[in-house]
């Protein structure tokens, strides 16, 4: 459960640091937090972790982002659709079209 809980808290501070606007803190902070989801595993977290992880990307646009943020959205819109998170998986689609 305490790993859940780090997993958490990195996810959380990834999404303060994109929202700052700070891209490689959140980066640091999402790659902490999907390791740690997957470590679990914890398949929730993972889409949602990958989710977050491809918003923060695009906002960078650094090499390879853009391939990243559609492979992150892929895996996630596959864990999503698999856990039965079918909100995510509609803002993944979203995010997809774009």
């Amino acid at each position: 459960m305490q790993t859940f809980a780090y997993s958490l808290t990195e996810r959380f501070a990834g999404m303060g640091a994109a929202a700052a606007r700070d891209r490689e803190a959140a980066e640091q902070h999402l790659e902490r937090a999907l390791h740690l989801a997957e470590n679990l595993p914890h398949h929730v977290d993972q889409a949602r972790v990958r989710s977050w992880f491809a918003r923060a990307l695009p906002d960078r646009n650094g090499p390879g982002d853009r391939d990243r943020k559609l492979q992150m959205l892929t895996e996630a819109r596959a864990l999503s659709e698999s856990t039965d998170l079918h909100g995510l998986a509609e803002l993944i689609d979203v995010q997809l079209a774009r």
